[in-house]
């Protein structure tokens, strides 16, 4: 583990934003070729950061629950 990530109390979620980034552009480039529109289940992460970036790729909202469409 990384000495940085030791101190620091849990539960502790860590995103690498670049990561998160490159894996939105080629999702929407190769989902482009074949004219898919994607969609993003908000079950899997509703952090209101991450739902904003993955917002400006464009993709659309998979939701189950009331909550999760008021937060889409």
């Amino acid at each position: 583990m990384l000495k940085r990530f030791e101190t620091l109390e849990t539960p502790f979620y860590y995103y690498d934003l670049d990561i998160l980034e490159n894996t939105l552009k080629a999702l929407t480039k190769e989902s482009a070729k074949y004219n898919f529109h994607v969609h993003y289940a908000l079950k899997a992460n509703a952090n209101n950061e991450i739902l904003e970036i993955i917002k400006q790729y464009g993709l659309g909202a998979d939701c189950v629950s009331g909550n999760e469409v008021l937060k889409a």
